[in-house]
């Protein structure tokens, strides 16, 4: 088994993408460490995917609800500890895997991922890459079983957009969870990793210097095929 690298990917009654995922992921990486946490959903067929390809499944009740706090992503790193590996990458089911990540030093400090610009730095939630250091920094803290924090930070928070459509589902962001923990932590940073990709944040005005608006499918699929990710969080339409 790989020491170096394992992925982690969160599941919610997305059975078609969760086999997708993992039927591409094995073709790259077969020697890997690879978990599917369901997140509230005990439906059979995520097991029954899992051992399809050899991945680990875990059950927790459900952490996306805004009084949850930071139990999501305590969450993943009480799976992670089980098999502790020197790179976390954590995915979500609509993700593609097509070639081996390149990780180096240069990540040793860090989040790495996809940078959503906006008035705050972001790494986009659907692929997110930890490496040891960071995640031992991250449960060291003070504020890692702090849950009010985040509910209170979270309902005040007036950071992006889409803040007000997951309050509206009483429905926590995994994304804000992690960015208020790296503004705790003022030691973490946020690293973009070029072999990475996501339409969902490229697609952000200016992001490659395009207008939202006109940005669309086949343009985001000829800026792949030009810089050759390699994984990739895809076009929605």
């Amino acid at each position: 088994m790989n020491n170096s690298l394992c992925f982690i990917i969160t599941c919610y009654k997305d059975y078609h993408l969760l086999e997708l995922l993992l039927g591409g992921l094995r073709k790259i990486y077969s020697n890997v460490k690879v978990s599917v946490i369901s997140d509230g959903d005990n439906n059979s067929k995520i097991e029954d995917i899992c051992n399809k390809f050899n991945a680990s499944y875990f059950y927790f009740d459900r952490s996306y609800t805004i009084e949850c706090g930071f139990k999501f992503w305590r969450n993943i790193f009480k799976v992670y500890d089980l098999n502790p590996t020197e790179f976390l990458i954590k995915l979500d089911t609509d993700v593609r895997i097509d070639r081996e990540i390149t990780l180096t030093k240069n990540y040793y400090d860090c989040m790495f991922g996809t940078i959503r610009n906006l008035p705050k730095q972001f790494i986009q939630n659907g692929i997110r890459g930890f490496h040891k250091n960071v995640i031992q920094q991250i449960k060291n803290s003070s504020y890692y079983y702090n849950d009010s924090h985040f509910t209170n930070k979270f309902l005040e928070g007036k950071i992006f957009d889409t803040l007000n459509k997951y309050k509206s589902n009483n429905l926590i962001s995994t994304e804000f969870l992690m960015y208020e923990m790296c503004t705790i932590l003022e030691n973490i940073k946020i690293k973009d990793h070029p072999e990475i990709m996501s339409y969902w944040f490229n697609s952000t005005k200016n992001y490659y210097n395009h207008d939202k608006d006109n940005f669309n499918k086949e343009e985001f699929i000829n800026i792949i095929k030009t810089k050759k990710p390699a994984i990739i969080h895809p076009c929605p339409i």
